[in-house]
């Protein structure tokens, strides 16, 4: 599968890039000094375990034991640390191709479609990941999640960039 990149400018020193792998964050640079860590190589993020740049979900962080309750049902999860679920699981939404919905030069949305039962959770949604840069040399990160049906379900999905706001090199 190929990656396809996505190259955000303010016009005023702020640059970002984007892919739609994970619909991650790989590179954040102001006025040339990279603010993020990541691999030099997109390819790399295919197969890391730090979840870098990464929309994680269908939840972020961690359910113990892989389960919960919801409307007095019981809903066993895939385990992917130990006993519990850690963003997603094994195949959550870090490790997958997101669509690329809309791009202009300060813009990029990211969709993504989840079945029911997917890792375990019920109801199908939709996710929405959209990066914007702002006049202001800010980075805005809106996230959306429509439950499609056909059962209630649970969904908390963020960034998990890692930021070096000292500037090491970008390549970890």
């Amino acid at each position: 599968m190929q990656i396809q990149r996505y190259s955000l400018d303010d016009g005023c020193g702020l640059q970002l890039e984007l892919m739609d792998w994970g619909a991650s964050w790989l590179s954040a640079r102001l006025h040339g000094r990279e603010l993020l860590l990541g691999h030099a190589d997109p390819a790399a993020y295919r197969d890391q375990s730090a979840y870098m740049g990464a929309i994680v979900g269908r939840v972020a962080n961690r359910i113990a034991g892989a389960g919960f309750a919801l409307q007095g049902r019981e809903y066993r999860l895939t385990a992917n640390e130990g006993l519990n679920q850690l963003h997603g699981g094994p195949d959550g939404f870090h490790r997958r191709a997101w669509r690329g919905v809309q791009r202009s030069a300060t813009r990029a949305n990211f969709e993504l479609d989840s079945a029911d039962g997917d890792q375990g959770f019920p109801s199908r949604l939709r996710a929405t990941a959209s990066y914007r840069l702002t006049a202001a040399q800010q980075v805005e990160i809106h996230f959306e999640v429509e439950n499609l049906g056909p059962t209630d379900t649970i969904a908390g999905i963020t960034s998990h960039a890692y930021f070096s706001l000292d500037g090491p090199e970008q390549g970890v």
